[in-house]
């Protein structure tokens, strides 16, 4: 069995080592501990936990954001006629 230490798990999910200590305080993540008192984390059950947290996408196509045409407004000096393009 191999473990991640707690730099290592920062490492891998690119976050701070305080953000795995209070996923582990949470109980979120598996956690053993050894003689000195060094946190271990599972390979086998971080990669499981991974994979319920990961969202995949069906398809590769992206949604993308609406775009939204903004209106001009315009006066006409000489009729002063508003128009809303």
């Amino acid at each position: 069995m191999s473990f991640y230490t707690q730099q290592e798990l920062a490492g891998r999910w690119k976050c701070s080592t305080s953000t795995i200590i209070r996923k582990r305080d949470k109980g979120l993540i598996p956690c053993f501990r050894i003689d000195n008192g060094k946190p271990l984390y599972p390979v086998e059950e971080i990669h499981e936990y991974e994979k319920q947290k990961t969202t995949t996408y069906k398809s590769k196509e992206v949604p993308r954001k609406p775009v939204i045409k903004k209106s001009v407004v315009s006066v006409k000096p000489s009729t002063k006629e508003w128009r809303i393009d």
